[in-house]
């Protein structure tokens, strides 16, 4: 009876053994026949120096206790002038920043975004209401020269359409009259409409920051309809999404996802503490695809993305540098524009440092237009990055 017993279970122990050993071998055939998706491809750019962007006059905007100086944020390209915005700590919020990208001076004056003086409208009201508005992304429409779009984040998710008007008789089509109007501040900027935008019940910001949310805009290739980029989400990921426009030309509320794997960009192996996000994003067809520039403020880098794949291609790691070639310890680029026709890619950065580490990485403080918060303008060729 006890041989039998001891007979039994060392027979349990072994069945047990092999069926464990033939699940590890079918679990282990079944990986290798599985397919895998590779993470994406890093490569790391030759250093940039930036170029200060400042008044026309050449001066710094001097920064105070809550203001960040111009502070820019969103950026596109048109009639041969970079647009901003400045963001919600800038010395001008609720502005657009024309800049001259050859030499990184304002183009006249900052443009107030002028809202309506009419409470009927619940949001423009809302606007109208608040000291600064958190504009971020900006982007024009591309058949209608004179209309933009913005969004904000932190208060509200709104996107933002904004109609430039010059005087009779002028045309802002024309580079050359677009730049004389600005140096005459006669170009004026009307907020026309708002749309308060619904996101799905699950997408909710990092760590429920309200200031984790949208960040950038640009058009759709081909289609009638916007690109948003939400910064980060509680998995610590980026989205974008598409948002159409209504028949009135109204920009729906409930934006759909566009479904990229942001999850095989692996972290910047000189920066591995800086999660991922999108601050800003351009879109555009060349070579008969259409591709999304993305770039990533915290680690610092450009995100090239394949729109009609579906998937990152590429992480291009920025040494960005200061106007004398130094190594800096924090950029923050948060803004990006692109041309395909001049083959131009620039980047803009937001110097809202709150704990004094916009600065030369070998200063133990922020001195010069480092410590006025004076933005940075980085340029590239758009082969070196695409290509």
């Amino acid at each position: 009876m006890e041989r039998s017993t001891e007979w039994g279970s060392v027979r349990s122990r072994f069945l047990g053994s092999t069926a464990i050993l033939l699940l590890a071998l079918s679990t282990w055939v079944g990986a290798e026949d599985r397919p895998t998706t590779p993470d994406v491809p890093v490569t790391t750019l030759a250093p940039v120096k930036g170029v200060w962007v400042l008044t026309s006059e050449g001066k710094t905007v001097p920064a105070e206790s809550f203001r960040r100086g111009l502070q820019t944020s969103g950026l596109f390209h048109g009639q041969g002038l970079l647009w901003s915005v400045g963001d919600q700590r800038s010395q001008y919020p609720g502005h657009l920043l024309l800049v001259d990208p050859s030499t990184g001076r304002l183009v006249g004056r900052p443009i107030r975004l002028e809202a309506p003086d009419d409470d009927s409208d619940s949001l423009v009201a809302a606007y109208r209401a608040l000291s600064n508005s958190d504009l971020e992304g900006l982007t024009r429409h591309p058949s209608k020269i004179d209309t933009l779009y913005a969004v904000t984040e932190d208060k509200h998710q709104w996107v933002i359409e904004i109609r430039l008007d010059a005087p009779a008789g002028v045309s802002i089509a024309s580079a050359r009259e677009t730049v004389r109007e600005a140096r005459a501040a006669r170009i004026r900027a009307r907020l026309v409409r708002i749309s308060k935008l619904e996101f799905p019940e699950n997408v909710r910001p990092f760590r429920d920051d309200t200031n984790s949310r949208l960040e950038g805009v640009t058009f759709f290739p081909g289609e009638n309809a916007l690109l948003l980029a939400y910064e980060r989400l509680d998995d610590e990921l980026p989205r974008l999404f598409r948002v159409g426009f209504e028949s009135d030309g109204g920009v729906q509320r409930r934006p759909s996802l566009v479904p990229i794997d942001f999850s095989k960009v692996s972290r910047r192996s000189d920066k591995s503490r800086a999660r991922l996000n999108i601050n800003g994003v351009v879109a555009f067809e060349r070579a008969g695809r259409k591709w999304v520039i993305a770039v990533a403020r915290d680690q610092e880098r450009l995100l090239i993305i394949d729109l009609e794949a579906r998937r990152v291609v590429r992480a291009l790691d920025l040494e960005l540098r200061s106007p004398e070639g130094k190594r800096m310890l924090w950029v923050s680029p948060e803004g990006v524009a692109a041309d395909p026709g001049v083959g131009k890619v620039w980047v803009i950065n937001d110097p809202d440092s709150i704990r004094g580490n916009y600065r030369l990485l070998k200063d133990e403080k922020a001195t010069g237009k480092f410590a006025e918060y004076a933005p940075q303008l980085f340029g590239f060729e758009m082969a070196k990055v695409l290509d």
